[in-house]
């Protein structure tokens, strides 16, 4: 598991077998890295996400707007952690992650 295969993941959107994996590959990488939390937060709001839209009938025009919101900020959190960013900046993307999605989601 990398870091790699979860940007390729990204490319692909967001769908719920997607999210699913995408939450797979990031709870893979918390095991294995040695710094976890990145990726267990990336697993949590990935699952949170796949689950919400998992429990209903999805609009097309719901899904858009979510990955409209989230995308660029999942992308920034993984992007960070490709090019080493500190862990003050990856802290940082991720509380603005959180915040994103606790608003998309509700």
């Amino acid at each position: 598991m990398n870091l790699c295969l979860l940007q390729q993941e990204l490319n692909k959107g967001l769908c719920v077998n997607n999210l699913k994996e995408m939450a797979r590959v990031c709870y893979d990488l918390a095991i294995a890295e040695d710094s976890p939390t990145p990726f267990y937060v990336l697993h949590n709001i990935l699952s949170d996400i796949a689950s919400h839209w998992d429990e209903r009938p999805l609009l097309t025009k719901e899904a858009e707007r979510v990955e409209a919101e989230l995308l660029p900020h999942i992308r920034s959190v993984v992007q960070g952690l490709m090019n080493g960013a500190s862990k003050e900046e990856i802290y940082s993307r991720l509380d603005t992650l959180i915040i994103r999605t606790a608003i998309s989601l509700k």
